[in-house]
């Protein structure tokens, strides 16, 4: 009866042991399979980042190209305005040359016609007293 008691106590040990071997190895295999999700869904989530920044970096070249194509076509714009304006400050400068010339001109010969009427209105008082009629 010892000998079947010693028998059942080893027995007994060799059960504890292989289930406590068989705990450690499931706890390793859980171990190893977690880490292994948690790489997966790392991996994953990189992926989609990268996805997700590529394309916010595409976009934003996209608006950047666009907006430098808009301003690009602003600044010859705002060229040709400047020249444009340019041009039509000379025009008015010249205009306005002309028309102080005009004036000018306006004004002597108002002066001469008021000479001249003034000429005029003599000889017919002194033609009157002569005798003359013209009218």
């Amino acid at each position: 009866m010892e000998d079947s008691l010693e028998q059942a106590q080893v027995n007994h040990k060799e059960a504890v042991y292989n289930l406590e071997r068989k705990e450690v190895q499931n706890r390793d295999r859980l171990k190893k399979e977690m880490t292994a999700r948690v790489n997966t869904v790392a991996a994953e989530f990189r992926k989609v980042s990268n996805k997700q920044m590529a394309e916010t970096t595409k976009r934003t070249i996209r608006e950047n190209v666009s907006i430098n194509a808009q301003l690009a076509k602003m600044s010859e714009k705002t060229i040709d305005l400047i020249k444009e304006n340019d041009e039509l400050r000379l025009k008015d400068k010249s205009h306005q040359q002309m028309i102080n010339m005009l004036e000018d001109n306006e004004k002597e010969l108002a002066r001469k016609n008021n000479t001249c009427q003034k000429m005029i209105n003599m000889l017919l008082e002194k033609s009157k007293e002569f005798g003359f009629n013209f009218g």
